[in-house]
């Protein structure tokens, strides 16, 4: 997924490299008087942990900045431009006089940059959240060029420590670049914040400027030889040296300044303040299992009991392409473990739930907390202070009980492991994975006649036809024959299947007269080909967004399944795991409304090599592609733009098993999707479907629906569509129209409570369920039909409303009883 506040950020820092070339300024002296510029608004915006006086003379800075622009008066616009940078230096407590930068551009590109700001606050809202990530932006786009190690280099070594410290007020970092580690404590976790820094290559001016926009209470405190304590005692240390290259020499020297890796910092540490707490310490390549005094330095911290976990971090594609870097994390002195949990971070990238680096990282931390015993604190990580629903789901899949070792993810390794491996401290090394595969079943014929007849008495106002049957009944048979027959009357016909076994014919789409089109999952006459649909993907979305009548049909179906107005176009290959690819949001382009305007952009964007990006209606900011969709959200988007695409007036689409892959919920909204096309493009639709929640679903007056049994086809009425219902309710926990589960459990529970009241004996009321259970009950109940209103269903107000008076009939009934027992 993908940022949308972060993909506005990039386009708002490519916009401000066209004001570089009139600035007269260098690349590099441009990119810092804009940082400054973002940073001086941002004081002036709001007040902050900082004395009132500082952002009021900010404000006043600014305003006399923005007026010596306005009259283009250089000479005032200087003098007022240095007392701007001496009261930014004042909330950064990690800046001497001399590192403050000084450049100043002109009263023109200062204008500039303020005019592009103006021009985003009416675009996307003006806010301090966004004005934070526009100077996050351009300042990791500095700090970038400055260190020359990659732009958002390290971010997932510090979300990772931002989640295991997250028990902890105090923090030091000992080689620091951007301060990312406490950013990410604060604007992540909300954490109150104490961070000491080691800042490195003279950043200490933006570094700052940057903890101190963020309400970060920071001390630039540079770790000496002689005063260690200082710097590490009791806070989480993280040791991330930004090169990350290994240590080919032993260490050498006492000092600070000289130590070029993280080995040399964590041997140092060892061999002057054996007693710092705990830390990470984020190890690249060779150093996590060369011999020689690297051996010598991994034997002791196994055999010290201080190695708690290694976690092996996604790669970094802004270092080496072979590059592998582990992280270390290291428990307190004096509490020995016998074993050493290893997580293999790269095995979770790409999952769905943990797409977002901090979301990744939470999950490994959790993974931690609970498998590491000794040393580390179990409260250390409060449970759920931080976490997303992703990751507390994906908690109670996999460790409900507890820890346990995950194949491929994680494994709790004994120390005489590590020995007899010659102390390798690299996770995937005790970490083995396995895979499964699943096969599908086919199925044989039934007599298409009262289809048929059904089809042709609804060819006027278009009709869908559900067949529901057990497998083995012939469903995708009786699809194959509707189509020849149909094909025979001379109607088009447009088939759909999700499975290579369909009985289709084998017939691709080649002009607008052909009356069989066959837009299934197979791209030949009996294999599929991955590359050929996705670029049939491409293909449908280029040429719904160019027809106005398709583009508000699929407008009204994205809207449907749970997705925004905005889409966008998204060059293919980028991926929003990876922080690097933050250069190029700006290559994304916003599908319209107007079918006119979207011709003009897909020839811009060249939407060949684009996938299709989108919005979720939950989700304010995340952009999800295509290929980050789950598999029945791909199947269902694959199957909306089908429908969209190829229906027209006299249309049959004949679709067999849609609801394949599909989880209750998903089924449910699959008639209304059908409806929304069917009605709008003057088409009738036939489906071959063994879901009883697809058909309880079709609810609407040109529904039917025909039960498949013994090569026979019986019409099913609207009141037989109630068979599921005790099934679908209590166990998928999925509301469908014309529930009576609803009304017999309340009543049921009413008729409990009763019970209760009138018990004569402990032992009667033992045997009836307890007031807290029946709540428990009736709160499940109410949020499963919640959760049905996005698919329209009918009466999920009335059993609402049903619930709410059952509520109020037990609380009345308990108010009762305790009466009594008073």
């Amino acid at each position: 997924m993908f940022d949308e506040r972060a993909v506005q950020t990039a386009k708002y820092w490519e916009a401000l490299q066209s004001l570089r070339a009139p600035s007269g300024l260098r690349e590099s002296e441009f990119e810092q008087f804009a940082l400054v510029v973002i940073g001086l608004i941002c004081l002036a915006q709001s007040y902050g942990p900082w004395p009132e006086e500082v952002t009021d003379r900010a404000r006043e800075n600014f305003e006399a900045l923005r007026a010596a622009a306005s009259y283009r008066d250089e000479s005032r616009f200087r003098k007022t431009w240095f007392d701007a940078c001496d009261i930014l230096a004042r909330i950064s407590r990690t800046t001497s006089e001399a590192d403050i930068p000084r450049e100043v551009s002109s009263c023109q590109t200062f204008d500039g940059i303020i005019g592009m700001l103006d021009r985003f606050e009416k675009a996307w809202g003006y806010s301090r959240e966004f004005l934070l990530d526009s100077f996050d932006e351009v300042f990791h786009r500095v700090i970038s060029r400055l260190t020359v190690t990659g732009y958002r280099s390290g971010d997932t070594a510090a979300a990772l420590a931002a989640h295991l410290s997250a028990g902890v007020h105090r923090i030091s970092e000992y080689f620091a670049t951007t301060g990312e580690f406490a950013v990410l404590r604060r604007t992540h976790l909300n954490l109150e914040t104490s961070a000491r820094i080691g800042v490195i290559d003279r950043l200490n001016f933006f570094v700052g400027l940057r903890l101190g926009l963020h309400g970060i209470d920071s001390e630039d405190h540079s770790p000496r030889e002689d005063d260690l304590a200082s710097f590490v005692g009791h806070r989480f240390l993280l040791v991330d040296h930004p090169r990350r290259n290994s240590t080919k020499q032993p260490p050498h020297s006492p000092k600070w300044a000289d130590h070029q890796t993280s080995l040399q910092a964590l041997d140092h540490l060892l061999q002057n303040w054996s007693t710092f707490g705990v830390s990470l310490i984020v190890v690249p390549g060779a150093d996590r299992s060369a011999g020689g005094w690297r051996n010598d330095l991994r034997e002791h911290l196994v055999s010290s009991g201080r190695l708690l976990a290694v976690i092996d971090l996604p790669r970094d594609r802004r270092h080496s392409s072979h590059k592998q870097v582990s992280a270390w994390l290291l428990g307190e002195r004096g509490i020995p473990s016998d074993h050493v949990v290893m997580v293999d971070a790269k095995g979770l990238v790409g999952r769905g739930e943990l797409r977002d680096t901090s979301l990744l990282m939470a999950f490994v931390a959790a993974i931690v907390s609970l498998a590491a015993t000794g040393a580390w604190p179990s409260s250390i990580l409060p449970r759920s202070q931080f976490r997303s629903d992703d990751v507390e789901a994906m908690l109670e899949a996999y460790f409900k009980d507890g820890y346990r070792d995950v194949e491929g993810v994680c494994r709790r390794v004994h120390v005489d492991e590590i020995t007899q491996k010659s102390y390798k401290l690299v996770a995937s090394i005790y970490i083995e994975g396995a895979g499964e595969t699943r096969r599908k079943t086919v199925m044989p014929l039934l007599n298409s006649a009262p289809v048929l007849e059904a089809l042709r008495q609804g060819r006027d106002q278009g009709t869908r036809i559900y067949v529901i049957g057990n497998n083995g009944e012939g469903k995708s048979i009786l699809l194959g024959d509707l189509a020849d027959r149909l094909v025979k009357e001379g109607q088009r016909v447009v088939g759909i299947s999700f499975g290579l076994t369909d009985r289709f014919p084998f017939e691709r789409p080649k002009h607008d007269g052909q009356q069989f089109i066959y837009v299934g999952a197979r791209t030949s006459e009996h294999s599929i080909a991955l590359g050929r649909t996705s670029a049939d993907v491409n293909r449908m979305v280029r040429e719904i967004h160019v027809n106005a009548k398709r583009l508000k049909v699929f407008d009204a179906v994205v809207r449907h399944l749970g997705f925004g107005e905005r889409r966008y176009l998204v060059p293919s290959g980028l991926n929003s795991f990876s922080d690097d690819d933050r250069e190029h949001y700006a290559d994304l382009q916003q599908l319209t409304e107007s079918s006119e305007d979207n011709v003009r952009i897909l020839q811009q964007a060249d939407a060949k090599r684009c996938e299709l990006g989108l919005m979720r209606q939950e989700s304010q900011r995340s952009i999800t592609t295509f290929s980050e969709l789950s598999s029945g959200e791909q199947q269902l988007l694959i199957l909306a733009l089908k429908l969209t695409a190829y229906a027209g007036d006299s249309t049959v689409i004949l679709i067999d098993e849609p609801e394949l892959s599909l989880h209750v919920s998903w089924q449910r909204a699959i008639p209304v999707m059908l409806e929304i096309v069917g009605s709008r493009m003057g088409c009738s639709m036939v489906v071959a479907t063994h879901s009883p929640v697809v058909v309880a679903s079709a609810i609407h007056r040109d529904d039917q629906c025909f039960v498949a049994r013994r090569q026979g086809l019986t019409e099913l009425g609207v009141h037989q569509r109630r068979s599921v219902e005790t099934a679908l309710f209590d166990g998928f926990r999925t509301y469908t129209a014309n529930n009576r589960q609803v009304h017999e459990r309340c009543a049921a529970m009413v008729s409990q409570a009763i019970l209760r009241l009138n018990a004569r004996s402990p032992v009667q009321d033992g045997n009836l369920p307890s007031l807290k259970s029946l709540h428990e009950e009736l709160e499940l109940m109410e949020q499963v039909i919640r959760s049905a209103d996005s698919a329209q269903l009918s009466h999920a107000r009335e059993d609402r409303e049903l619930v709410g008076r059952t509520r109020a009939a037990i609380d009345e009934l308990a108010a009762i009883e305790r009466g009594d027992a008073i």
